[in-house]
């Protein structure tokens, strides 16, 4: 295994926590103790961080934010997030925005008619 760096070891320092024990363990009740991902409950499960930001602390983060995975889908929701993001840097920065609005839309879309409707191809109304 890779040694860590000084900044992965203060985090994993912070998430002894008890304010992150608390939050986490919301979390968890919050998803009846399966992961949200694929409902298993005979695996570790961890707590997923949607997004990060600066200085921010584990437990600052809202609960909708944070996902309760197992290991192989925290595996892949890591690996996902990592596609956005490289392909948010090919998007040019004055350019983002309308890359926010489109995520924002999708995001509405998922919710309203769920991922295999959106796969499918439901169209999301713009109104300018």
């Amino acid at each position: 295994m890779a040694k860590l760096t000084k900044a992965q070891r203060e985090y994993h320092e912070r998430l002894k926590d008890p304010r992150w024990q608390k939050k986490r363990l919301g979390v968890l009740e919050r998803a009846n103790w399966a992961c949200e991902g694929c409902g298993t409950q005979e695996v570790n499960l961890q707590i997923h961080h949607g997004y990060y930001e600066r200085e921010a602390l584990p437990w600052e983060y809202s609960e909708e934010a944070l996902y309760c995975l197992c290991d192989d889908c925290h595996e892949r929701a890591e690996a996902a997030r990592a596609a956005v993001y490289r392909e948010l840097g090919k998007i040019a920065p004055w350019h983002h925005r309308h890359a926010l609005a489109v995520l924002q839309e999708l995001k509405v879309a998922l919710i309203e008619y769920g991922e295999a409707a959106v796969a499918e191809g439901v169209a999301v109304e713009r109104i300018t």
